[in-house]
């Protein structure tokens, strides 16, 4: 585990707790700017739940 300050980058897999399970994701590419949420999910996929 890496420390929290480290900068996200592309192919980077995040791990967030959702009450009794988690949520991966992994980052597809970084936007320039703060944009709507259709535009938000096309930066990063789900990974399934293996």
């Amino acid at each position: 585990m890496d420390k929290p300050s480290r900068t996200v980058r592309c192919g980077d897999v995040l791990a967030f707790p959702q009450g009794t399970s988690w949520l991966a994701v992994r980052v597809e590419a970084l936007g320039v700017r703060r944009g709507p949420a259709p535009e938000a999910r096309m930066l990063y996929s789900l990974l399934d739940n293996e």
